[in-house]
């Protein structure tokens, strides 16, 4: 602050971020420059808020000569992915976590612990990011000379298939094509829909997506500020009419989207299971059937 940098003027964000997310913001009016500081690795306002044990992250730091602390490459590569999905929807972020974790690979992905990669994933409710995002980046983003991966992550097949996989990536490259000429804003209202519904998808939790049905009815104060950022205002009762009049309940077209997609995936794999399991026991009927009748025949 003694360089010239202030709080963020609305109070009401500067309190949502600090009590629900672990961050605040640091503006410097001049320099037109913004600063982060976080203490929690935390999902955003649209997500809730499931965080990473901080006791073991900074357990498994180290210090920098001159410097300060800096993460682990396993902590530093988790923190990018989650909050790329729980914080940023796939979007301005995207290319940018693509391009640090190509470095991190090439520079260090053989050393890094995979495994523990893999089990915080799955703690802090985000394989199914982490999958996304891996298809996204070995399919979209890598050439012949970066690794894949995939390869580092074996286990996370499971987490999602690649159906999922590919319509997720769809949706994520529309936004992507369409920031490289902003004067066309043709999607409007559905691009806002796409992001909520591609949170949905990357939830882990059935119960999480339920309770993302459940507040966005009547998001609490800290999600209403979150959810309506742009909205510099104190005034509660604005920022929530604002949130149900522009346009109404924004947030359900997108919740019934993402719902409706992996309902039909999750329906479409059952149907498939079933018939497997049917034609299976036709196939295994048909063929004692027909022992049955070679040894009639022989005797």
């Amino acid at each position: 602050m003694a360089a010239g940098f202030r709080l963020h003027p609305c109070k009401a964000l500067h309190d949502a971020r600090v009590n629900y997310v672990g961050q605040t913001e640091f503006r410097h009016p001049d320099l037109r420059m913004l600063v982060d500081v976080n203490w929690l690795f935390t999902g955003n306002g649209g997500i809730g808020k499931v965080s990473q044990d901080m006791a073991l992250v900074w357990s498994r730091a180290r210090h920098v000569e001159g410097a300060e602390w800096r993460l682990s490459h396993e902590d530093e590569f988790l923190n990018l992915i989650r909050h790329l999905g729980h914080g940023h929807d796939f979007d301005t972020g995207m290319l940018q976590v693509c391009v640090d974790v190509a470095a991190m690979l090439r520079l260090c992905g053989s050393e890094m612990d995979w495994d523990y990669v893999y089990e915080q994933a799955e703690v802090c409710e985000f394989l199914r990011i982490l999958r996304f995002f891996s298809y996204f980046f070995d399919e979209y983003y890598r050439d012949e000379t970066m690794p894949h991966l995939g390869d580092f992550l074996p286990r996370l097949r499971v987490s999602a298939t690649d159906r999922e996989c590919r319509l997720f990536s769809r949706i994520v490259l529309l936004p992507l094509l369409r920031r490289t000429s902003p004067r066309k804003a043709a999607f409007g209202v559905f691009y806002g829909n796409y992001r909520v519904a591609a949170k949905l998808w990357a939830l882990d939790r059935f119960t999480r997506m339920l309770r993302m049905l459940a507040w966005a009815a009547w998001p609490s104060r800290h999600q209403l500020v979150m959810i309506t950022l742009e909205y510099h205002t104190e005034s509660f009762w604005k920022r929530r009419l604002r949130y149900y009049l522009n346009p109404l309940l924004p947030g359900l077209p997108g919740l019934f989207v993402g719902a409706t997609a992996r309902t039909f995936l999750q329906f479409s794999r059952a149907v498939r299971k079933l018939r497997e399991f049917v034609l299976g026991d036709t196939a295994s009927a048909e063929s004692a059937l027909r022992k049955k009748g070679e040894g009639r025949d022989v005797s």
